[in-house]
């Protein structure tokens, strides 16, 4: 194709290295990918005309899970004003750790129910605003449980998810999250303890230090995974 596409672009992020250190370095010399089909195809969908929501979930049934880690029609092509509706801004960014029975992760299916109880639970603040939400990481680790006799062990999962929203103030819509109500709502297994959402959303700067000038901010990376791996 050519024409229309807004070229001179990388789309997606470059791995750092190609060590087993590297993130996207799965040990066996494969890399797994950061941008999805669906992010790439959502922009071209937008260039063929079709711009609805439920018409663009009807085509691309997954793009959901995505947030707002999807390119738009405006992305892409030159001549494409369609962006992705509630993805103006910074997103917020939030911490929530699971304590549980089995070392293991959300699965897919978990990660979207996790996700659509957040945007649930936070549309009971803002019933008027559009909330998107998707998994970005989530951190495994041992822990000793010192409160049984036994001594056992448990396991904790630290979840990160990053929700958009066309609506100010979206730290607090979604910041006074009850983690043990998300984990009810959500029905995710295995849960024996949770706590609060924790805020680590970066701040940004007030002002641009003086000697900065204007400069075209690389286009933001879509998701580091699918829903359905970590």
């Amino acid at each position: 194709m050519g024409g229309a596409v807004k070229g001179g672009q990388i789309l997606g992020k470059y791995p750092a290295g190609f060590t087993s250190n590297d993130p996207t370095n799965d040990g066996r010399g494969r890399l797994i990918p950061t941008t999805s089909w669906d992010a790439l195809w959502n922009g071209v969908a937008h260039w063929f005309g079709i711009t609805e929501e439920d018409d663009l979930t009807y085509v691309l049934p997954n793009r959901n899970n995505f947030g707002c880690r999807l390119f738009s029609g405006k992305d892409l092509f030159v001549d494409v004003q369609k962006t992705n509706p509630g993805c103006n801004g910074q997103p917020s960014i939030f911490k929530q750790k699971l304590t549980l029975a089995k070392f293991r992760k959300l699965s897919g299916d978990e990660q979207k129910r996790w996700c659509k109880a957040i945007v649930r639970l936070a549309k009971r603040n803002a019933p008027a605003a559009t909330f998107l939400c998707t998994v970005i990481h989530q951190e495994l680790q041992e822990i000793q449980n010192r409160r049984q006799l036994t001594n056992g062990t448990s396991y904790m999962n630290t979840i990160t998810t990053e929700v958009y929203s066309d609506t100010n103030n979206t730290s607090e819509r979604v910041g006074d999250l009850n983690t043990t109500k998300l984990v009810e709502e959500s029905g995710v297994g295995d849960v024996t303890d949770t706590s609060a959402a924790e805020d680590i959303t970066p701040t940004p700067p007030l002002t641009s230090p003086p000697t900065s000038s204007p400069t075209t901010s690389p286009l933001t990376s879509p998701p580091t995974s699918s829903p359905t791996t970590s």
